[in-house]
């Protein structure tokens, strides 16, 4: 779980991608984050989100040439309305498309997704949030889901790793999971009400004391949940980059970038 396992596309892609390896060994499995580097006019402006974007054909644009260097179309994708809490969606071929092109047809409510479908990948957008991508290699089932200090702390990664095994037959200890760039425990101050909430839910392990200030550590909450969901330590591999310190080399942030700021965007899914 350190960030050598990181793996960043070449110059040739059409837009930089960050890859977690431990996915890269998994026949057939697609899984990527965008970054801020995009190709031309828009490099260094990446952003996946239409509600932060002054162009919409610029997003469009924009995904498009990410999904294009996973080898991916965009019509095959499938977006959530995001709210921070713990709804799971179950995506079928169907769905293809949803999102991909407007915000308004996106999946409802939704902050994780898990499909058995193959050639239908799975988005997730963040900036700071942790975006976690799920495989089950052997059931051939794959999840996303976005969880911000809310959603961690309601659960909503360990929920999706239960819908997944009640649902589409998983076993936990076959589950490869992720957790991509995040705000990490260096910069993500917070303050009594995550306090709270964290006490009361999945996160009280994940708070830092350091010099009078209390941080929290996503990354060690949703790892505490993907192990107590099942998940075997040795199938889990977070990337160590703060998107909050990561401005240049990497990603948006919504502590240091503020609400108008852009996002970037996790993906999963299976080749047919």
């Amino acid at each position: 779980m350190t960030q050598d396992k990181v793996r960043e596309a070449g110059d040739d892609a059409d837009a930089a991608v960050l890859r977690l390896s431990r996915f890269s060994g998994l026949d057939g499995v697609i899984q990527g984050f965008s970054t801020r580097r995009g190709p031309g006019a828009n490099a260094g402006e990446f952003n996946m989100s239409f509600t932060t974007a002054s162009a919409t054909d610029h997003v469009v644009e924009n995904r498009r040439a990410f999904f294009r260097a996973l080898g991916i179309p965009l019509e095959r994708t499938v977006f959530m309305q995001q709210s921070h809490g713990i709804n799971v969606a179950v995506i079928t071929k169907a769905d293809a498309g949803r999102g991909a092109c407007s915000p308004q047809s996106a999946i409802p409510n939704t902050d994780a997704m898990i499909t058995r479908d193959r050639d239908v990948f799975l988005a997730a957008l963040g900036a700071d949030c942790a975006l976690v991508p799920l495989c089950d290699p052997v059931a051939g089932v794959a999840g996303i889901a976005h969880a911000g200090w809310r959603g961690t702390v309601l659960g909503v990664v360990e929920n999706a790793v239960r819908r997944m095994c009640s649902e589409m037959g998983c076993d936990p200890a076959h589950i490869v999971a992720g957790i991509g760039p995040t705000i990490g425990p260096c910069c993500y101050e917070v303050g009594p009400d995550v306090l709270q909430a964290a006490a009361k839910g999945c996160g009280a392990e994940a708070v830092v004391q350091r010099g009078g200030k209390s941080y929290f550590d996503l990354r060690r909450a949703n790892i505490q949940q993907l192990l107590a969901a099942g998940v075997r330590k040795e199938n889990i591999e977070a990337a160590d980059v703060c998107t909050a310190c990561e401005r240049e080399r990497f990603f948006f942030s919504y502590r240091r970038d503020g609400r108008t700021g852009g996002r970037f965007c996790g993906i999963i899914g299976m080749r047919p």
